[in-house]
């Protein structure tokens, strides 16, 4: 795996792109925008060293990161090509999953703005899947959690123009095993730890992590 290097990102122009993505996705996003002061905070982004940081602040552009090369296919006779989009997740994955070992009552929550609760085919929201209303999340646990899954919700949450991920610490208990309230969205947001938004067009993710002091 690549090593990632942290990159300080200035807050107006990283809070621009950030609240326009939030902005009409989910209630999670919604309440984090309502809830959250991301003053008290500070936004970054982590690259490998090959990256092209010239684009840093390209957030809804891609090519940050070297391009895999065109591969060849043909339908009906005809050639077409296609090149598979570079990805930090296997990278991500394994510090997310650090960081959620590392502490107590640490869990990590994933929206879907692509699915429903009762769309077929759902093998991850029947193991790990919370709803609200018709929304579907993916809650990863620290005693449920490793290095496939979280690259599994972070596939599943990367939709073409919005992806979240939310640390929070919270201690994650429902009455029902699968069905949200307001309430406990709003503590996943007043305890996030690390915000994770997907940016530079699936290639990467900007990160929002809360000032010790706040």
């Amino acid at each position: 795996m690549k090593q990632l290097n942290k990159h300080k990102l200035n807050f107006d122009p990283t809070w621009k792109y950030v609240k326009n993505n939030l902005e009409k996705a989910t209630t999670l996003s919604a309440e984090l925008l309502n809830l959250l002061d991301f003053k008290n905070g500070h936004f970054f982004t982590l690259l490998p060293n090959d990256a092209n940081i010239k684009r840093l602040y390209e957030f809804e552009g891609g090519v940050i990161l070297p391009q895999n090369p065109e591969q060849e296919y043909f339908v009906s006779g005809k050639r077409a090509t296609y090149s598979i989009i570079p990805t930090i997740r296997k990278e991500l994955s394994e510090l997310i999953l650090k960081k959620i070992e590392s502490k107590d009552k640490l869990c990590c929550v994933f929206d879907d703005v692509v699915r429903i609760p009762t769309d077929k085919h759902m093998a991850l929201f029947h193991s790990y899947g919370l709803f609200y209303k018709n929304e579907v999340y993916y809650l990863l646990e620290k005693n449920k959690i490793s290095n496939e899954l979280i690259i599994q919700c972070l596939r599943a949450s990367n939709a073409f123009w919005h992806s979240l991920c939310v640390l929070s610490k919270i201690d994650f208990k429902c009455e029902d095993s699968k069905k949200l309230d307001l309430e406990k969205i709003k503590d996943i947001c007043l305890n996030a730890d690390l915000i994770i938004i997907g940016a530079y067009d699936g290639e990467g993710y900007i990160f929002w992590e809360k000032s010790s002091s706040a």
